[in-house]
């Protein structure tokens, strides 16, 4: 009774926990709304950095635009406080405060400062035309920097994990992956903050009145709330007040409901010089990537914004859509104090999963300056999460290692650092990845479930070991208690060096799958040179972003054992084998049932011959239980006494009480198999957006039926992340996968009148069912593996034979009342085990005889009298 109330408490705990943490998070890492404020100030982004005692954290020391940032909320956050002042001083004594201000006085409003008209950024096309390249980029000449990359031959889904369709002659076609999406999703409104503000400015209040029915309406671009105020006031009030009104709506970068393939973030830029000042905001607040910064002396903890900001002009531009490759050469100086010249250099393939870039630095010929020089290159940022109601992997930041062994070669002893963005942004940015004597760092990439984009260090070049650290540092909004959904990106500084003599540094900058290796497995129209995906994988190391142990004690423990390269290697056997059932086999679906059946046929003598074995052993205890009862009552009251009876009395009658460990074993022999089969399902990006029966995706739950995102706890946005949050659809392999199991557990446990065997039974169903809560999200693809396998063994059991073991075996002696006869060990390994064997049964003697010598003197001595056991002596009469 003990025993089970206990178990009952320890449930119970375990659940309070559950539900405990998701409160108490909350409370230990309050959430800090200056970050909204700074977003909502003239729609631009929030800052990660955190005064202390007047000077900003290190932390964020490389994140060029946090200061920035810092100083416009500093500003306004001055400026409110000035005005704040100014309404409770009152008015002054020259102004009568009852008197209307006159209408054609209006008062000067000051618009945002705005780019000038020779400073307007242009966009550059790469890659596009009818016949696009495997990538297409887009380039600003506006820091010099790649503003949006398109995997061509890869489609987008959206939030929900579902295919995103558009318009296209009359029907519906897919839309391509929109990696880097170039600008940052954002949705629009106007709040009672917004009006606020507008009423401080003292807007007419006809101008606001036409504004109330836009409150709070979301918009899904800055350019449709404009479009929409426009409707409301008129062009030509638009025209006075589009500034302080577009600049007071607040801005959010997600909404909530996941509903809808809207969320994705996919902008269609056009080519060509940036006129529209709204488009020219959005650019400017969303940034590019692959952006170049420069440090004032070598020194300095933070970077300077001058590359970013400025227009580098093009010296070259070659972008024949007709030819198999595109160039363009961009190029700007520092002037004093660096009086350098610098040029970047992109270069683009068709049939690669790579923009090539070298960024040049030379004096400035005439010209001195500082011998010490250093700049930092950042990473794409924005890569969407698709399914993010299911999905758990989000953004990360991985940092590779390899040994330096010169131009051209393989790089040997790899490793990874990852870090997801919770923890980039709870701790303002990972501390600094550095090289070190042996290890040169190889990449910095942002990835995703199933893609990548990379700062890669090309191997074709004289020095590679040119970065120093890396760091990673979360980008834009922060997600109140869904940190989980933040942006991130890498930053790559390089080591100090000598611009006295030209200096060139070449990369690659990688943008496909995060499983590499599946490039080789493209169909025809999009295949990649094999020669290519070797240089990917291990030249650049980059097959390293999946196939690494995690940088903890366990992956390194696995490491050491062996155990990782086990997995790995049985992961890419089953996307080989994958591969080769698609080439005859149509529906990705349909093979992994066949997969299923080759690994269980693979498994079959073994598990047949486990599963023989658990028969034999449950009727021979069926055999013993009488005995075993007997036992028990006995010794009532004393565990350890039953405990070490039962086991002596087996083991006299040929039952080993650790055979059943035969069945621990299976498991262990089956878990690479397992491992590789569920890691080769989570990555492989051919499974993703592929449709079987009524499923969608199998790389995302079965989605039967959608049940609204208006159930409490269990399908409501605002618990996204939670333990108990399923999200908005019933989903219903997963619930079919753990009937099956639980029918394949009630048939394989033996049934027992043992009060805790039966306590223990209950347990494995009531977690058994538990596990369907956490199983409710998994990939469908997945499931069908489950429940197929579950299938398979239901029928291997059902017909196995059931007769009575042949007379003879050591099978039949062991259901007589007779101990049966060792079998003579045959062979080297069977005297071996013969051995172990002894040993083992000596240390359970020895461990039995000490147990019984404990027990013998923990028994209080006899009595005197002989009258059993007593205290000792008698107690002596008082003397009256």
């Amino acid at each position: 009774m003990q025993s089970t109330r206990g178990k009952i408490v320890f449930i119970g705990l375990a659940i309070a926990l559950l539900f405990g943490w998701y409160v108490l998070k909350g409370v230990l890492w309050p959430y800090n709304p200056h970050q909204e404020a700074v977003a909502m100030v003239m729609g631009g982004m929030a800052t990660t950095a955190s005064p202390v005692n007047g000077y900003w954290h290190a932390n964020g020391a490389e994140d060029p635009e946090a200061a920035k940032a810092a100083e416009v909320a500093k500003k306004d956050a001055e400026a409110k406080k000035e005005l704040e002042a100014k309404k409770d001083a009152g008015p002054k004594k020259d102004v009568d405060p009852k008197k209307e201000p006159d209408p054609k006085k209006q008062p000067e409003i000051k618009a945002p400062p705005e780019l000038k008209k020779d400073d307007d950024p242009t966009l550059i096309a790469m890659g596009h035309g009818e016949k696009p390249y495997y990538l297409q980029l887009m380039l600003n000449t506006r820091g010099g920097c790649i503003q949006q990359v398109i995997v061509s031959h890869f489609y987008a889904a959206d939030r929900e994990g579902l295919e995103v369709m558009e318009e296209f002659d009359g029907g519906k076609r897919p839309v391509p992956l929109y990696l880097v999406p170039g600008m940052r999703p954002a949705w629009f409104k106007l709040t009672d903050e917004s009006f606020a503000a507008l009423s401080a400015l003292k807007l007419p209040g006809s101008v606001l009145a036409k504004l109330k029915p836009l409150k709070d309406r979301e918009f899904e671009s800055r350019e449709g709330l404009r479009n929409a105020v426009a409707e409301t006031i008129g062009d030509d009030e638009l025209k006075l007040f589009q500034a302080p009104i577009m600049g007071h709506a607040v801005r959010r970068e997600r909404r909530e409901s996941v509903r809808g393939a809207s969320n994705v973030p996919r902008f269609k830029l056009e080519k060509g010089a940036v006129k529209d000042p709204v488009l020219k905001r959005a650019l400017s607040e969303s940034g590019g990537s692959y952006v170049m910064y420069h440090y004032d002396k070598p020194g300095d903890d933070r970077p300077l914004t001058d590359l970013h900001e400025r227009n580098w002009k093009v010296v070259e531009q070659s972008v024949d859509p007709d030819s198999d490759e595109q160039k363009v050469v961009f190029q700007t100086t520092l002037d004093e104090p660096h009086n350098l010249q610098i040029t970047k250099t992109f270069t683009l393939k068709r049939k690669e999963y790579h923009v090539g870039l070298a960024i040049d630095i030379k004096r400035i010929e005439g010209k001195k300056g500082p011998n010490q020089f250093r700049y930092q290159l950042s990473g794409a940022h924005g890569l969407p999460i698709e399914g993010e109601w299911y999905t758990s992997t989000y953004r990360q930041a991985i940092v590779g290692f390899a040994e330096d062994r010169g131009n051209g070669q393989k790089g040997g002893n790899a490793s990874r650092f990852i870090e997801d963005a919770r923890t980039i942004r709870k701790e303002e940015g990972t501390d600094r990845q550095t090289r070190t004597d042996k290890l040169a760092i190889r990449y910095a990439a942002v990835t995703v479930q199933y893609f990548a984009s990379a700062i890669v260090v090309d191997d074709q070049q004289d020095k590679r070991n040119f970065l120093e650290f890396v760091r990673a540092t979360p980008v834009g909004d922060t997600h109140k208690e869904k940190e989980f959904l933040d942006d991130l990106t890498v930053r790559a500084i390089t080591e100090t060096f000598n611009p006295e003599q030209d200096v060139s540094h070449k990369y690659m900058l990688y943008n496909g799958p995060i499983k590499v290796r599946l490039l080789r497995q493209l169909p025809a129209d999009h295949a990649v040179d094999d020669a290519l995906v070797d240089r990917y994988l291990y030249n650049l190391n980059l097959d390293t972003m999946t196939d690494a142990p995690m940088n903890n004690f366990l992956g390194r423990f696995a490491n050491a054992i062996y155990w990782s390269d086990l997995v790995i290697a049985f992961t890419n056997l089953i996307h080989s084998l994958l591969y080769l059932l698609s080439q005859a086999i149509p529906s990705l679906a349909i093979c992994i049932i066949f997969v299923t059946v080759i690994v269980r046929g693979m498994l079959f003598p073994l598990s047949r011959r486990q599963t023989h074995k658990m028969q034999v052993m449950q009727a021979k205890m069926a055999k013993l239980q009488p005995e075993l009862k007997k036992i028990e009552e006995k010794f009532k009251g004393d565990a350890q006494r039953v405990h070490q009876e039962k086991f002596r009395y087996m083991r006299e009658h040929g039952v080993n009480p650790l055979a059943s460990m035969g069945g621990c074993l299976m498991l262990l022999l089956q878990m690479p198999i397992m491992m590789g089969l569920y890691y080769a399902l989570q990555e492989s990006v051919f499974f993703r957006l592929d449709h079987f029966l009524w499923i969608p995706n199998l790389a995302a739950p079965d989605m039967l039926v959608f049940w609204s995102e208006l159930i409490p706890f269990i399908s409501s946005p605002d618990y996204l992340g939670s333990p108990v949050y399923l999200g908005p659809y019933f989903n219903v392999l997963p619930i079919a996968a753990v009937t099956l199991m639980l029918i394949q557990q009630m048939k394989t446990m033996p049934k027992s009148d043992d009060p805790q065997v039966q306590q223990q039974q209950k347990m494995m169903k009531f977690m058994m069912i538990l596990m369907a809560v956490f199983f409710y999200k998994v990939a469908a693809g997945l499931c069908i593996y489950f429940i197929m396998s579950t299938i398979w063994g239901l029928f291997e059991r059902k017909f196995l034979p059931k007769t009575a073991p042949e007379a003879g075996t050591a099978e039949a002696l062991a259901l007589k009342d007779e101990t049966p006869e060792e079998p003579k060990p045959q062979g080297w390994l069977g005297r071996r085990k013969a051995r172990w064997r002894e040993k083992w049964h000596e240390l359970l003697d020895q461990a039995q005889k000490q147990a019984e010598h404990r027990r013998a003197e923990q028994q209080p001595p006899p009595n005197r009298d002989g009258g059993g056991t007593g205290g000792g002596k008698k107690k002596k009469k008082k003397k009256r």
